[in-house]
Formats: C-alpha cells, structure tokens, sequence
C-alpha cells in the first residue's frame, strides 16, 4: 500500500512539474501574459495595441537601445519599469544585474517598491517561479536587492554616478531610465545636455558588452530634452505614441476616453493662440506651446488617480 501511495505522489508532482515547465514555457514568450499572471491588481484592464507593441520590442533582444515616447497615464512606467524588469530577472537566463533609474533616485525607489512587493506577496508568481522575496534574498534594502541568484536590482537618479557600476563581475544588463527629466532638470540647454552626457558617456559604456539593453520612456518635456534627442538619433529604436492618434481615436480609450480627450484638447488649443499673441522670443514661445501640450498628459495622471480613488 505504501508503496502504492508513494507511486501516486511521485506521479502527481511529475504531473504537477511538467504543467509548471509548460506555465513558464508561455509565459516566457509572452511579456504581456506574464505580467497579467505575475501582477494581475497591474492589468485591471484590457492591455492596448501599444503595449503589445512596445513588449514586442522588449522580447526582441537583437534591439540594445529602445526609447519610448509616451502621454502619461498609459501605464508605459508599469510597463517599461515594472513588468520588464521582473520578466528579465525571472525569465532570462544567467546572472542579471538591473538599474532603475529616474529623474530622482527616490522615484526609482518607488519602482523598485512594486517589484520587491510583488516578489513577496504574488502568489501566482510564486506558484510558478517559487519564493524569491525578502527572506530568501540576500540583500533588501530600500535602493537595492540581491537575490537568491545573485541577479541584482539598483536604483539611480538621473545625473548620479553609474559608470563602473557592477555586481561582482557582471555589469547592468538592463538598465532602464522612466521619466528622466522633468521641468526642473530642463530649465536650462546645459542641464538638457547634462543629462544627455550622462546617457552617452555614463550609462551606455557600463552596459554588459554583449547583452546590455537601455531603455529610455518618458514624455516630453522639451523640444530638446532627452526622448527628443533620442528620437533623432542614430542607434535607438524609437516609437511615439500620442494619446489622441491621428484617425481620430483614443491611445488607450478605455484609460482615457475619447470623449476627455477631446474636451482637454479643445481648452487647450484657446491657451496656444493667447501664447502665439504674447510678446515672448521665439524660443520661450515654443517652449510655452510645448509645456501647453504637456499639460494634457498631466491632465490625464490627475484624472486617473481620481478615478482610482473614488473605486
């Protein structure tokens, strides 16, 4: 009887194992599924066109610079900086060594939270890649964890020192920048091109040299800020996304409809005439025009976490 017992056990965790193999199989070609398995409270709603698209880049690891341009309030951050980086810790081989870095390190910290949150308390997660939180890392704190495979996540804020930075023999091999700049880091063309110098002789030369990825979101700040540049540049993969596109149709109408969009669009457009008639220089004047657009991207951040808290 016993050994009966013993056979049916043996049978149904060989079972159990190969349906786990077959779970992180999918997973693993499918960034999007993972992160709806993985962080299901993320995916509320149904994932857009675009996140299908900038995944698509993710998982194409021929591709070592990527820059995402963005409105905000489309969950390109969660996407960029949360479900990237846990899909690559869990499902890339080898050691990984990941920097979250953003336009202060204590919003990079904020990332780091969701991920170390996540790895603790995702019971999908642990019911298909097992327990890798807090008491099985080696390192927990606050702007940087080292895990039970010695894959390593730090946090930066832009500007902050990176070059040589390396767990052990084993450089970032992905080092993702979410929202770089904002209005107090692109006051000035010198602070713009400080930040593009610490991109370029900063981060790129202390990439792994044969698999690391750096990838840039953020949303406009400035005609010459760092999306922008990187638009225009050789070398980064870049893909643009406005929130209203040009057939008329929403980015994302289900986050942010149709109907919002046009309304916001419409106050605004009266606040571009009053700048064209304001007697500013030219430049100050693009810049208005351009902080103007912004503000729709701002409008629709307000309008979400309203949202959210009145659910």
């Amino acid at each position: 009887m016993s050994n009966t017992n013993s056979h049916r056990q043996n049978t149904s965790q060989n079972q159990s194992e190969s349906q786990t193999r077959k779970i992180k199989s999918l997973l693993s070609k499918d960034m999007l599924k993972f992160g709806k398995v993985c962080l299901p409270n993320m995916f509320s709603q149904e994932s857009p066109k675009f996140h299908k698209e900038i995944t698509a880049l993710f998982h194409d690891k021929s591709i070592k610079k990527i820059n995402i341009i963005a409105p905000r309030g489309h969950a390109k951050s969660s996407i960029g900086a949360g479900v990237f980086p846990l899909y690559h810790i869990l499902c890339d081989p080898g050691q990984k060594v990941v920097v979250l870095s953003s336009k202060t390190q204590g919003h990079s910290v904020d990332q780091l939270q969701t991920i170390k949150d996540t790895l603790e308390y995702s019971m999908p997660l642990r019911a298909v890649y097992g327990y890798w939180g807090q008491h099985s890392a080696k390192v927990w704190t606050k702007d940087r964890i080292v895990l039970k495979d010695n894959s390593a996540i730090i946090c930066k804020g832009t500007g902050q020192q990176v070059r040589g930075l390396k767990f052990g023999n084993q450089r970032p091999t992905l080092f993702v920048i979410d929202d770089p700049e904002d209005e107090n880091n692109t006051k000035t063309s010198e602070a713009m091109e400080y930040n593009l110098r610490w991109l370029l002789q900063g981060v790129e030369p202390g990439l792994d040299p044969h698999i690391g990825r750096v990838l840039v979101i953020g949303t406009p700040q400035h005609q010459s800020c760092l999306v922008e540049t990187l638009a225009i540049m050789e070398g980064y993969h870049t893909k643009r996304y406005k929130a209203m596109l040009d057939d008329g149709t929403a980015l994302w109408d289900e986050q942010v409809s149709l109907k919002s969009l046009k309304t916001k669009k419409a106050e605004l457009e009266s606040i571009k005439e009053k700048f064209k008639t304001m007697n500013v220089n030219s430049l100050r004047c693009n810049k208005l025009l351009l902080e103007t657009n912004n503000l729709l991207d701002i409008t629709f951040k307000k309008i979400n976490n309203e949202q959210k808290r009145t659910t």
